[in-house]
């Protein structure tokens, strides 16, 4: 057995006695302590006097959790060591069975590489374990003669790292499954602060920073009590799982809860999340910047001119400050106030610590009264329409706590989780997230990313817009549809700020059907006219329908970035211009089948004869009309003409939808889309939607709009060419089923199967599946409908991560029709017996 296990072995022990996490580590820090000495005095011997080591990183910091990296550093006299010792020792640590980081370096070198900030970060804090003192103190007298990092230069590197991070993070990171490391407001943002408050005030205990007077003792107490959460939390992790790891993952998030309360339900683990990681990581992101601002301020002369704002603010520099202590208590408005000013002057850069904390002190003052009187209301309102900063003060405004203290409802939804794959944020930071994406379509320098909404955008009023954003998800959380529980809210919400009786039914309206543009465009085939002018008919006006756009388009991102894909970007805006052009010209579901068909027949007489044209506009029928738009219809029927009718499989790219369209013209046959889409579903390509006809002369005409593993467009000749063979293969060879296992952290997550069915008429039945997302689904739910003896005449695919919501326009092959409970009985039990066949191959 290694060392590593060797000394690992008693903290599952240690546990189980009840010993608190930190005692745990406190113990386990002083045996590795102990066994690396002893290795190091095993190797050095008399040669002790030659080096010493060294514990640097986390180890360095005294903090060691059971599976994490240990870094040292082996400092060396190398005019008197034996390099072979020195070499023997780095074999020896290795041999323990930890993963160690090491580097072997003189007094010299290390001043020389300090200039590398992450050196100069492991330099600050090591910590001294074995060997010569005076090697350590050399290498202390030549720190403090090094001047490359003055502890402004220093602070400063250190609050871009945190920034960078803080960024990257935000854009890229699941924040539903937060990394215990570096997330905002985990546990890099503590040890920022102390590599920070090391190099300006010469201690990184926060302890000591309240008897500075740096932080007050309550800030001071509130970061060393989130720092023991944080650090009895990555144990436990460690711990439970028995092997490093840092991100709070579905299935540890289940374990903890279950350790914590004894009930591992989703209601439990939500609780977990709110009442534990988030509070403390909302703590830390609070502190943090306070006193990131404080850092700042050190540096900043005192003597800068405050130039008077208004009769509560100044200004000094870049920054915002209160003329005195007591204005909020004279004036409780100004708790708002501050931010509107902030956002109308683009000097202002920052809010001043000792304003920060006036604000904190003061939040008391924000009450029913305060909430009821016109001045605030008024504010809130001027801030709203500021031409820019909206986002950025809101989000100040919630770190401060005023905003969840100002509007009780969004309270109940700060730190709120969902506890799935989907959402990658909290819904208070989703909220955040969707105004900042509706605020960045009013800007010119955003355009290219948004060509059609940053037009939309001009014909809108954006507090309104900004104020439906800010309601949309007032209600999750709550018993039932939270959007029709949160458009009521949301009407008052306007209302109590001024909002005209118009215009507060505009933003109960886009609430209460938010969802309803991108589940139409997700779950339904928007080329349908049926479908275009049924959605046409809710939304009623062209003014509702921008709004919902713009809304759509920032929802989706400010759910998870990665969603806003090509695909989806194609999807929303195509079906927004057809459902304008219904809006607009008022047409009916005859008029547009009527206008497409002219549309197909003038495109393909282009290039043949008008009798060759009404041929092949014979071989579809009105069906192929509803499914295509023109220019995708008339390009599968020339292709029809130039495979002279025969099998054929094809792959292309138009221009505005965001997919790779596969067409198969093949003779129809049973499981036929079934083998297709396991085949699809072994290569990993993704199917986002399939439309199925059949033509007159009995072939399979289906277009199944695909996109690669990353969800883009399939470009490359010779992947186009591979995936053909792949699929005529299929064609050839009997159904066999797509599996591959399931991420483990998805294992934890719990979706009912559903089959839900919708009666479109005696001969078609829509039908909604729900069910856990995993590789081989759609090949398995098509090869159940096959065995229930009904074709599939249309489908849309739709993954909400975790949670599949696939939707199918089917029609029974023999004389039943659509309202049998026979026939539902028969696809429920054949769709329940292919996912369970499926979880078992």
């Amino acid at each position: 057995m290694s060392i590593a296990n060797e000394l690992r072995k008693p903290l599952r022990d240690w546990q189980a006695e009840g010993l608190d996490e930190l005692e745990i580590l406190a113990r386990y820090i002083t045996t590795v302590d102990e066994a690396l000495c002893k290795l190091f005095e095993t190797h050095f011997g008399e040669h002790c006097q030659s080096a010493c080591l060294l514990a640097v990183g986390g180890y360095g910091r005294g903090m060691l959790h059971p599976y994490s990296d240990i870094d040292v550093l082996l400092l060396v006299d190398d005019t008197t060591l034996d390099e072979q010792i020195a070499s023997d020792f780095i074999t020896a640590l290795w041999d323990t069975g930890f993963d160690i980081g090491h580097s072997v370096r003189n007094v010299t070198q290390c001043i020389e590489e300090s200039t590398d900030l992450t050196i100069m970060t492991a330099l600050f804090e090591r910590r001294f374990l074995a060997g010569t003192t005076a090697l350590n103190q050399s290498l202390n007298n030549a720190l403090v003669d090094h001047t490359h990092w003055t502890a402004q230069r220093f602070s400063e590197a250190k609050m871009g790292e945190l920034r960078d991070r803080h960024s990257k993070e935000s854009d890229g990171s699941r924040r539903v499954e937060p990394n215990l490391k570096t997330a905002p407001g985990a546990l890099r943002d503590l040890h920022t602060l102390r590599w920070i408050g090391l190099a300006v005030l010469k201690t990184g205990r926060f302890e000591d920073w309240a008897d500075m007077g740096f932080l007050r003792q309550k800030e001071a107490d509130a970061l060393v009590e989130a720092d023991a959460f944080f650090n009895r939390l990555r144990a436990k992790v460690h711990l439970f799982i028995g092997r490093k790891e840092d991100r709070l993952t579905f299935d540890i998030q289940q374990r903890l809860a279950d350790a914590n309360s004894g009930s591992n339900d989703n209601r439990a683990i939500e609780r977990f999340m709110r009442q534990g990681y988030y509070h403390y990581a909302n703590i830390v992101d609070q502190l943090a910047h306070l006193s990131v601002q404080k850092f700042n301020e050190h540096f900043i002369s005192h003597h800068v001119d405050a130039e008077p704002l208004n009769d509560r603010f100044v200004l000094r520099g870049d920054t915002i400050h209160v003329k005195s202590n007591d204005v909020f208590k004279r004036y409780p408005p100004a708790l708002l106030e501050i931010y509107v000013v902030t956002a109308s002057d683009p000097r202002i850069k920052q809010i001043g610590t000792e304003t920060i904390r006036a604000i904190h002190d003061s939040l008391h003052l924000i009450d029913d009264t305060f909430r009821e009187e016109f001045v605030p209301r008024k504010l809130f309102m001027e801030l709203l329409r500021q031409p820019s900063g909206v986002s950025h003060q809101l989000l100040r405004m919630h770190r401060h706590g005023v905003l969840r203290r100002y509007w009780p409802d969004f309270d109940k939804i700060t730190g709120l989780m969902q506890f799935d794959m989907f959402h990658i944020y909290c819904v208070d930071e989703h909220t955040l997230w969707v105004v900042r994406y509706l605020q960045r379509m009013q800007f010119s320098k955003y355009s290219e990313h948004y060509p059609i909404a940053a037009r939309v955008a001009k014909t809108v009023d954006p507090a309104l817009l900004f104020m439906m954003g800010l309601c949309h998800d007032i209600a999750k959380g709550r018993d039932g549809d939270h959007s029709i529980v949160g458009a009521p809210i949301a009407y008052e919400f306007a209302l109590r700020h001024g909002v005209g009786e118009q215009d507060a039914k505009l933003v109960e309206w886009v609430v209460r059907h938010h969802l309803l543009l991108s589940t139409t465009a997700q779950k339904q085939d928007i080329s349908d006219p049926d479908v275009i002018e049924s959605f046409a008919n809710i939304v009623g006006t062209k003014e509702r329908l921008n709004y919902l756009f713009l809304l759509t388009i920032a929802d989706i991102q400010g759910t998870q970035p990665a969603l806003w894909n090509s695909w989806r970007q194609s999807l929303i805006r195509r079906f927004y211009h057809l459902s304008a052009s219904v809006l607009a010209e008022e047409l009916n579901t005859d008029e547009l089948i009527d206008r497409r068909r002219k549309l197909v027949r003038e495109k393909l007489c282009n290039s043949m004869s008008e009798n060759e044209a009404s041929s092949l506009l014979s071989l579809i029928g009105e069906e192929g009309l509803r499914s295509n738009s023109s220019a995708e219809m008339a390009w599968q029927l020339e292709r029809i003409r130039d495979n002279h009718g025969e099998a054929f499989i094809e792959l292309v790219n138009f221009d505005d939808h965001g997919s790779t369209t596969l067409v198969v013209h093949h003779p129809d046959q049973p499981f036929l889309l079934a083998r297709v889409f396991a085949e699809l579903a072994r290569r990993q390509i993704s199917v986002l939607s399939a439309s199925i006809l059949t033509t007159s002369s009995g072939n399979a005409l289906d277009k199944i709009r695909i996109t690669d593993r990353q969800g883009e467009i399939i470009s490359n000749p010779n992947d186009q060419a591979m995936i053909k063979r792949w699929v005529m293969q299929a064609l050839d060879a009997p159904y066999k089923p797509a599996v591959a296992r399931q991420p483990k952290n998805t294992q934890a997550l719990k979706v009912d199967l559903s089959v839900d069915f919708e009666p479109l008429s005696d001969t078609e039945l829509r039908m909604l599946v729900t069910a856990k997302s995993q590789p081989g689904l759609l090949a398995a739910i098509t090869a159940a409908i096959a065995r229930a003896n009904c074709n599939i005449l249309n489908a849309n695919i739709a993954s909400f991560g975790e949670k599949a919501e696939d939707s199918f326009v089917i029609s029974p092959a023999d004389d039943k029709i659509t309202t049998s409970e026979t026939l539902r009985t028969e696809l429920k039990e054949a769709i329940r017996e292919a996912i369970s066949e499926l979880s078992h191959v």
